[in-house]
């Protein structure tokens, strides 16, 4: 048997239609912010306390020297997984790499 798809109401004339709300997206947010200045600064004061490059950290972590770079200098939004990989490189947890 064939499926009909059901027709949608009409609408009365004059009442207007339900918005979809206005968020924000989570990079926009003051909290995503704070944190990925947090993790920026964090990555450098590491990198530098260690004498390492871009490169060589990039490598230790096992991430391209681009995304290094982008991290320090707030242009990234990472995943797990790279947080993951950059916190091993320094023998820190996920979240000792986070904590202000």
């Amino acid at each position: 048997m064939r499926r009909v798809p059901q027709r949608r109401k009409k609408q009365a004339s004059g009442t207007p239609r339900p918005r979809a709300t206005a968020t924000l997206h989570h990079r926009e947010t003051p909290r995503f912010r704070k944190l990925n200045a947090l993790l920026a600064k964090r990555l450098r004061q590491l990198r530098n306390a260690r004498g390492m490059t871009i490169e060589q950290a990039s490598e230790a972590a096992g991430v391209e020297p681009m995304t290094w770079y982008r991290l320090e200098n707030r242009r990234a939004n990472p995943t797990l997984a790279v947080l993951a990989s950059v916190a091993a490189s320094f023998d820190l947890s996920v979240s000792a790499l986070l904590e202000e």
